[in-house]
């Protein structure tokens, strides 16, 4: 396997693990007692983890920080 093949495979896998913990973002949002109008603007992926914050979903927040961290170390190491 050449590198260039496990870095994409890496990328590629980290990108997969970022949308699942942001899907479980919005769902936890949505069972939250959070105000409305932040249920709504987590609907966009920036606005996500700060509506999560502030449903004291912070476990999750920490783990999508960590994974988008990876995941742009590895596109720059890429």
């Amino acid at each position: 396997m050449s590198e260039g093949l496990g870095w994409l495979i890496a990328a590629t896998l980290l990108g997969a693990a970022i949308v699942v913990t942001w899907l479980v973002l919005l769902v936890r949002i949505a069972r939250s007692d959070l105000e409305p109008k932040w249920k709504w603007a987590a609907l966009v992926p920036v606005v996500t983890p700060f509506s999560a914050w502030r449903a004291d979903h912070r476990r999750a927040v920490v783990v999508w920080g960590a994974l988008f961290a990876a995941y742009v170390l590895v596109r720059i190491l890429w």
